[in-house]
């Protein structure tokens, strides 16, 4: 398998030894079959929303760090709590076909809990979900990245692979508040061939596949990897269908749009970040991207992004946001 990286862009790589193996399915299954909490799924999360989302527009209250993004159009924060957070942070973004409904992970810091946070732009509200395993234990994860296809949500661990997690499968507990609903993994796809770190994931729709990349800290060469989709959202094929090595560091997101690979590179709490943007080639063009980037994910012909980092007094007021680009 060739290693070097290019200069810039992407080059193609063997994708064969990119390997995956389905863990833990029937286990699961058999697990949740009997939890004693009641099943609400996505559906029921959404008409129990509990907190209020800020829109934003490409000017008007715009946080500072999503105004770094060339090509904005609108967004929205999370409630002060949220916002301010020193202890959650968000990484991973996805949303739904038509764009209504985006779902955001989190990890927490010192724990590595994990949670998603499910946001209907319709009525401006959004709850937390915890992530936990099929025996309703907490899950342990920096979250990095979410890719969600039909009813499965796909969550990046950087060594552990991706773990898989079935939305209409999300259960109501006795508790209250942000504990109050769990969303419980029914599998996982461990790596089972070539190391890769999975730092953010994506769907690629044009190629009805599954697109994970790695970050490398300060060089460059991390790679991309895709798997094809099945019926249902599983994997077709537990060996990837392509692979490129890129040019670029600190990749923190990458999406398939148009025929072009955009690749979003962070450069620490206070610098604009980097939007590369590659006709899957050895060449690439830069956007100045937000500040504290993370994710990417489709909506619509948009780019979906989030910047990480606390908002804090002003100079650097208002730095955590979900947003939109459009860039091609």
């Amino acid at each position: 398998m060739a290693t070097a990286p290019p200069p810039k862009g992407l080059r193609a790589i063997d994708p064969a030894p990119f390997r995956l193996r389905l863990d833990g399915r029937d286990a699961a299954l058999a697990a949740l079959a009997d939890a004693p909490a009641p099943t609400a799924g996505l559906a029921g999360v959404l008409d129990d929303l509990d907190r209020r989302i800020r829109p934003f527009g490409p000017r008007f209250g715009a946080p500072w760090a999503a105004r770094r993004a060339r090509g904005l159009t609108g967004g929205f924060r999370f409630d002060a709590g949220d916002s301010h957070s020193a202890e959650w942070y968000p990484q991973g973004v996805s949303a739904s076909p038509d764009g209504a409904v985006v779902l955001v992970s989190w990890y927490r810091k010192g724990t590595n809990a994990t949670r998603i946070s499910c946001v209907d732009l319709g009525s401006a509200r959004y709850r937390h979900v915890r992530l936990t395993t099929a025996a309703l234990e907490p899950v342990r994860s920096h979250a990095g990245g979410l890719a969600w296809r039909e009813d499965l949500l796909y969550v990046a661990d950087t060594k552990a692979g991706l773990r898989v997690f079935d939305l209409t499968r999300i259960l109501r507990t006795p508790s209250a508040g942000d504990d109050r609903y769990a969303l419980p993994e029914v599998g996982r796809y461990r790596p089972a061939g070539a190391p890769l770190r999975f730092s953010h994931a994506s769907v690629d729709d044009a190629a009805a596949g599954l697109l994970v990349g790695e970050y490398l800290d300060k060089v460059p060469g991390g790679r991309l990897v895709r798997w094809p989709f099945g019926p249902g959202g599983l994997l077709a094929s537990e060996v990837a269908e392509a692979a490129w090595t890129t040019g670029h560091s600190n990749l923190q997101g990458a999406v398939a749009l148009r025929g072009r690979m955009l690749m979003a590179e962070s450069r620490g709490v206070a610098r604009a970040g980097t939007l590369h943007v590659s006709p899957y080639a050895e060449t690439s063009e830069r956007r100045r991207w937000a500040v504290g980037c993370e994710d990417l994910a489709l909506a619509g012909t948009e780019v979906l992004s989030l910047s990480e980092h606390p908002d804090l007094p002003r100079p650097l007021a208002r730095r955590r946001a979900v947003f939109r680009a459009s860039v091609l």
